[in-house]
């Protein structure tokens, strides 16, 4: 749906992210994964763009998948976040893709496995999201 009718796939992830599937299982992970599939792709038809609204959707599937982490100190959340932030960035909401990297680097911070190397790619993409205009 993504590749033809961007404004119907908005319309069917949102009633996807708050309807369990056949099996019970949330499908916040597919809108997820065919967010990210299609983001940048280029056809021979040429670039396919996602919309704001649709890059907002992929955040609201990523905050539902956040919600229903069972176990989140055996869960990557800081990437999560991290993710999230991203598709918030995407989505044009500023403000919304700093407070998500905030969270993804305050939870990095408290992980003792934490490396230097990702807390400085973590906070250089704060930087990034708080200087832009």
């Amino acid at each position: 749906m993504l590749q033809t009718n961007l404004p119907k796939a908005c319309e069917y992830g949102k009633a996807a992210i708050v309807t369990p599937s056949y099996d019970g299982e949330p499908l916040y992970d597919i809108i997820i994964n065919q967010i990210e599939w299609y983001s940048d792709k280029v056809w021979a038809s040429g670039k396919l763009e996602l919309t704001p609204e649709i890059y907002e959707l992929g955040a609201n599937a990523y905050q539902a998948e956040i919600d229903h982490v069972v176990y989140p100190e055996l869960t990557n959340m800081s990437k999560l976040y991290y993710k999230m932030a991203e598709m918030y960035w995407r989505a044009k909401n500023k403000t919304k893709a700093v407070e998500a990297q905030q969270k993804a680097i305050e939870i990095l911070k408290s992980r003792k496995d934490a490396s230097k190397k990702d807390m400085a790619a973590f906070e250089l993409k704060l930087q990034q999201y708080k200087n832009s205009k």
